[in-house]
Order: structure tokens, then sequence, then C-alpha cells
């Protein structure tokens, strides 16, 4: 089939671009079929070189799709050294022309073009040299950070996907990672919903590809000279600040998903002594349009706490928060607050199963919630809590804020049903 391909390349006539826009491509994936042997490489990589200056344009597309099958066969050294290089001056000239307004110029060329280039830096990242890598990289950048109305959503995905292949495979230097994680993190920022979730993937690529990831379960102690320095967790925070904005300002499905990745992100690049408090602050806040989702959020951080033996420090900051969820307005949704909180608090797997149910009751202040809230609490209160100095401090809380009539009130009444049975 090669040979019959050449042999009907050379008789016809260069002329007929419809032609060598499929030709090119067939002669290409049999050679690769067939094995990039010198013989075969050399009339291979002049026709596409030849194909590569045309000025039809579907010709040229054709030429680089027969690019990346001869790229996804083992190329001889010398074979690269004679290709990549009039590949890559192709790619860099028509990226430099149509980055900053993509819609212009044909997709299916661009997608390509971008294709062959991402291959390129995984693959042959030695042959196409650092400053290809640094040129194509700042072409995305400008290509990404374009309006919608200059880079369509597939060109977006795209590239964005192929910059999250060339993290996983390890070939950036750590300036062009950090260059993509603010590229990413100002992406997350956007109003669009499907690029700003787009974008979020790639900046979860880059934090965990790059240094600043540390598994909580390897921290060292703070009296530890190699403990992390408070720089790089202001960094991180900075980050992860992002997320908690986008659950704030995003469409329900946007915080929908958000929520569910961040919990392990949190921990797997924070000790918990340094989110706690900005989780239950979200949770709290007035302007948390969806408290139901940071619900989650908190009862899976406890959760975790709980399997890491670190029970003691969420008894210590659900004690520590209690005055903030009382003094939260309405009554029914500070109620609602406290439920979740001690539902995600507790080490039983039964009171646990009823988070779906108590998270469906939002807002609701009905005999039926009072009396879940109540059960709750006091399950918090007789499994949880050992010092009777604690236990105090416990009551006396709801004791500041109960009325006659209210939950707070029929909570202090069941405390004070506990302790007549223990005095008997």
């Amino acid at each position: 089939m090669f040979s019959t391909l050449m042999e009907l390349q050379k008789l016809h006539p260069p002329e007929d671009e419809i032609l060598n826009q499929y030709l090119v491509p067939a002669v290409c994936k049999a050679a690769a079929v067939l094995g990039m042997d010198k013989a075969i490489a050399e009339p291979v990589c002049r026709l596409l070189e030849t194909t590569l200056r045309s000025t039809h344009l579907p010709s040229r597309m054709g030429a680089l799709h027969g690019v990346l099958y001869v790229l996804e066969c083992d190329l001889l050294d010398d074979t690269a050294k004679q290709l990549i290089p009039a590949v890559s001056e192709y790619l860099l000239s028509n990226l430099r022309a149509i980055a900053h307004c993509v819609n212009l110029h044909n997709q299916q060329h661009v997608l390509v073009m971008c294709a062959v280039a991402f291959y390129m830096m995984e693959n042959y990242p030695l042959d196409v040299g650092p400053e290809f890598m640094a040129a194509v990289i700042q072409l995305c950048g400008v290509m990404v950070s374009a309006s919608e109305d200059c880079t369509p959503s597939i060109i977006y995905h795209c590239v964005l996907r192929g910059l999250e292949r060339l993290l996983l495979s390890e070939q950036l230097s750590r300036m062009d990672g950090e260059a993509l994680v603010k590229l990413s993190v100002d992406r997350v920022n956007m109003p669009s919903p499907h690029r700003a979730m787009a974008a979020l993937g790639l900046m979860l690529t880059c934090m965990y590809t790059g240094k600043e990831k540390a598994s909580p379960t390897s921290w060292p102690t703070h009296s530890d000279p190699h403990a992390p320095d408070s720089e790089s967790i202001i960094v991180a925070m900075e980050r992860v600040s992002v997320l908690f904005d986008r659950i704030r300002k995003g469409l329900p499905s946007e915080a929908r998903v958000v929520s569910r990745i961040l919990p392990q992100f949190l921990d797997d690049f924070f000790p918990a002594q340094d989110i706690m408090n900005k989780v239950i602050g979200e949770f709290l806040s007035n302007q948390q349009p969806y408290p139901q989702f940071m619900a989650t959020v908190v009862y899976r951080v406890f959760q975790t706490l709980h399997a890491t033996g670190q029970s003691s420090m969420v008894r210590d900051w659900v004690l520590l928060s209690l005055s903030n969820f009382t003094q939260r307005t309405p009554v029914a949704m500070a109620m609602w607050s406290l439920s979740c909180f001690f539902v995600s608090a507790s080490t039983s797997q039964w009171i646990s199963a009823l988070l779906p149910h108590v998270i469906s009751r939002m807002g609701s202040i009905e005999v039926v919630d009072v009396n879940l809230f109540c059960v709750v609490a006091m399950d918090f209160y007789r499994h949880q809590i050992d010092e009777e100095l604690d236990r105090r401090a416990f009551q006396s809380v709801f004791e500041t804020v109960a009325v006659p009539g209210s939950p707070y009130h029929q909570l202090l009444g069941c405390l004070q049903s506990i302790h007549q049975d223990t005095s008997l």
C-alpha cells in the first residue's frame, strides 16, 4: 500500500489538492505501520515538509494528521531531527498568527495543531527544546485567557486538557508549572460555569503534580525544623479560597461539584487545625447561598479526623464554635446548622446516617426537627464530652440563649433529665 500510494503521489499532478489532502495522511499511516526506517522516512519527511508549505489549508491539515501518525511510531534520531524542526516552525508561526482571535480561523486546523504541539512536547521534549515549549505554553495562555467570543469552547477545552497531560507527564519546568497555576486560578474565577469548571481541573492537576502537595499524615510537628513554612501555607490558602468563593458565587451545579472535591483537597494540602476555622466559618456565613453543600464538607472533614484518630480535635472545635451557631438568625437556621454540626461530629454510624435527612429539613422548625436536634445534641453530649468542665460549658452556651418554647429550652430539659438519671 505504501509503494502504491507513493507511486500515485509521484505520477499525479501536485495541483490536484483535493487528492493530496487525503493522499498525504494515507502515506504517513502506511509508513508508520511499516516502521520509519531510513529508506521510508526520507521521502515521507520530504512529502510532509512540502505539503506544510502548501497554500491549500485542507492539505496542510492532512499533513498534520500524517505527522501524528509518524510521531506515534518510534522515530530514529536522524528522522526526528529532520522532521520535528520543520513541524515546530510551522506550528509556532501559525499559532502566533491566530492565538489572539481563534474564532476567525478554521477550528479543525487549530485543534490538530494543538494536538501535534502537545504530542511533541510530551513525547519528544529534547527534540523540540525548551524554547518551543515555553512559546507554546505562552500561546496557550493567550488562547485560554481570551474572551468567549475570541476562543471557542472546543479550543478552550482542548488546550486545558493538553496542558493537564503535560503536567502529568512531568515535562514542564517549575516556572511553567507556576505560570499554569496562576492561569488556572484566574480562569476558575470566570463567570462562565463550564469554563470555570474546566479550569478547576487544570488547577487541581497543577497543585497535585507540583511541589506543594503534602499529605497531612506526613506533616511533621510544629517543633520540627522541617515543618512547612507559613508562606507556603498562605499561598495554598489563597488558592483554596478560590474554591470557597466558587461555592458562594457559582450556580448550584458548580457548588455541588466543588463541595464534593473540597474535603479531600483540604485533607491533602493542609493540617486540620489550619482549615477548620475556614470550613466552619463558610458553613455559618450569611453570605453562603448553599449551606447544604457546606454541611457535607463539614461532615466529610470531621469524619476524616475521626478516621485518623483526631476525634478530640472534632470535640474541641464543636465546643469552641457552639456560641457562633446559637447567635445565628433565624432560630430555624441556627437549629438546623447545629443539627448538621452534631451529626457531622458523631462517631455513631446511626447518627451519621441521618445527615441527608437533616440537610433536607433546612429551615424547618417543626416538632420533628426540634426532636431530632435534641437527639443529636444529646448524642454528642453523652458520648463525646468526657470532662465535667466541658459539659458545663456545653450547657451554659444554651442557657444564655434559651427562652421558654425555644428548641434550646427543650434541649436543656433533655440535659436535665440525663443528670437526674445519672444521680439516681
